[in-house]
């Protein structure tokens, strides 16, 4: 496709087009990523379209974050998060919010607000005014999605996440403490209790597999390829008929 000479190319979704990777695996979507940049070198822009985890009690979607591995995150050059907010705090009104959660080509700015209009079946955009709870993420927010970007690499001391996520979102000790106990309770993150004098703690991400690497050769076969061996069907359920598809579009966020 790249070859033919389209200026964009809009990947929807991850879910879908990759079923074959695991998606909370750093090394799989690192290497997919890599692919994506490749085709990105000859010529197109690439958009990839994700969703957010789930709802889960205590967390809004921007603190859970993306879908899987946040390699999505490092490996993309921008990434925005679409995300509606409630009308109870619009006044009833169909308001979504843009976060920039990441861009190597701009500033990132302040979450952009965005009223869908329906007019019968014609339907128009306006930018307009967030509600102040929505307007800028609080520090304790900040500090929450940092302790699971954190995390994604691996256990970390409760010390050495205190000091990271004060590096990196400026957030003091009670603050981070805070954080931490919520996604807790929310079964985002796991309390370790470590061996040694002083009973030191750590925290982990609650429920990442350690499933082995998949031959990396599965990426590179698809319905079109011409070599030997094994291929995949675009169609995820062609593979297994009495498999799940991919999930359906989560109406709480979308991934850009």
């Amino acid at each position: 496709m790249a070859r033919q000479g389209p200026a964009l190319l809009v990947l929807d979704s991850w879910s879908a087009l990759f079923p074959f990777v695991d998606a909370r695996r750093s090394d799989h979507v690192a290497e997919v990523m890599g692919y994506l940049k490749e085709i990105a070198k000859a010529g197109p822009s690439v958009i990839l379209l994700d969703h957010t985890p789930k709802p889960a009690p205590g967390l809004t979607a921007l603190e859970r974050g993306i879908q899987g591995s946040f390699y999505k995150l490092a490996g993309a050059r921008s990434a925005f998060l679409l995300s509606r907010v409630a009308p109870k705090l619009t006044g009833g009104r169909d308001v979504l919010k843009l976060d920039t959660l990441k861009n190597n080509l701009a500033p990132l700015e302040d979450p952009l607000g965005v009223e869908r209009i329906w007019k019968g079946d014609a339907l128009a955009f306006a930018v307009t005014d967030l509600p102040e709870e929505e307007a800028r993420p609080s520090k304790t927010e900040l500090a929450k999605r940092a302790v699971l970007e954190l995390l994604e690499d691996g256990p970390k001391s409760r010390k050495e996440l205190i000091r990271l996520v004060a590096e990196r979102v400026n957030a003091g000790e009670r603050t981070t403490e805070e954080a931490l106990r919520a996604l807790a309770q929310a079964g985002a993150v796991e309390r370790l209790t470590l061996g040694g004098q002083g009973g030191a703690v750590a925290y982990r991400l609650r429920g990442l597999p350690q499933t082995p690497l998949r031959d990396s050769a599965l990426l590179r076969k698809t319905d079109f390829g011409v070599e030997d061996g094994p291929k995949f069907s675009a169609n995820g359920l062609a593979e297994n008929p009495g498999g799940l598809g991919p999930e359906p579009l989560e109406e709480e966020g979308e991934w850009l």
